[in-house]
């Protein structure tokens, strides 16, 4: 997995996950055949998000989380933080 940080991100990566969620949702827990395509569209095809309205954001964003069945954030911020001294170095390297 590959993470860009820009402007001002650069001086807050270490809460880069904090807002961020990693999950493989079940798809075959929903019911509901338009449901569960609309799900499969936007896990396939990220820039469909940008097409729907907030609300339904909302609502599908919550139904994924509600049917994963495999949180890896944890994992990824345990992973960065055992990286944060080379990451740091990095960003320095570049800054300077």
């Amino acid at each position: 997995m590959e993470i860009e940080l820009k402007r001002d991100m650069v001086d807050c990566w270490k809460d880069c996950f904090d807002d961020l969620h990693i999950l493989k949702p079940n798809l075959k827990m929903i019911e509901n055949i338009q449901e569960r395509a609309m799900l499969h569209l936007l896990t396939h095809e990220e820039e469909e998000w940008g097409n729907l309205e907030r609300r339904t954001k909302n609502k599908y964003r919550d139904k994924l989380k509600n049917i994963a069945s495999i949180d890896l954030t944890d994992l990824m911020k345990i992973s960065l933080r055992g990286n944060e001294n080379q990451l740091q170095k990095q960003i320095d390297f570049w800054l300077n």
